[in-house]
């Protein structure tokens, strides 16, 4: 389902994250932009699904954890990319990192 917003920034904003493109060191690495790929508080691989739903030090992340937690939504990347709502506030939450 195609995400659609009256703002064309959210709207990027939103969609490159469902598309698997984003400002994440994980692809900036892919572009040589990043040296490792790693998220610099877990040293795990910086991707979507780590900094929306596994990286204990990213506020949020664990927005979208209590989240999904409050609404009974199971917390998977497929799940979360696919719920407005989730989306929504996922925008309202972010650093401006995606």
């Amino acid at each position: 389902m195609k995400y659609t917003n009256a703002s064309r920034a959210k709207d990027v904003c939103i969609t490159r994250p469902r598309l698997g493109r984003c400002r994440l060191n994980h692809y900036l690495k892919e572009m040589n932009l990043n040296s490792d790929g790693y998220c610099p508080f877990c040293n795990e691989a910086e991707t979507i699904e780590h900094f929306l739903l596994k990286c204990k030090r990213n506020t949020t992340g664990a927005i979208v954890r209590e989240l999904c937690e409050d609404k009974f939504i199971h917390p998977s990347l497929e799940t979360i990319l696919n719920n407005h709502s989730i989306l929504n506030i996922i925008y309202r939450h972010l650093d401006r990192k995606l």
